[in-house]
């Protein structure tokens, strides 16, 4: 999901989110918790629902510390 400006990132996160959990896959895990630093916050709030829509498989340690982490972002998400 690096480059391609931050439409393409945003509509990115969105098509793995309606994928589900058939996405959650390590690179993908990867990617998703990777948006949640970018400097668009519409990309980090847009990472944060693809994680949820992708569900009980996302929740690995790294997931959850990064969400944990974006909660004390002093950007809103």
């Amino acid at each position: 999901m690096d480059g391609g400006g931050s439409f393409n990132r945003k509509a990115a996160c969105e098509a793995l989110g309606g994928i589900g959990e058939k996405a959650a896959t390590p690179e993908v895990i990867d990617a998703l918790i990777h948006a949640m630093g970018d400097e668009d916050d519409s990309i980090r709030t847009s990472a944060c629902i693809t994680l949820r829509n992708i569900g009980e498989k996302a929740a690995t340690p790294e997931v959850i510390a990064a969400l944990v982490h974006a909660m004390e972002d002093e950007y809103e998400i």
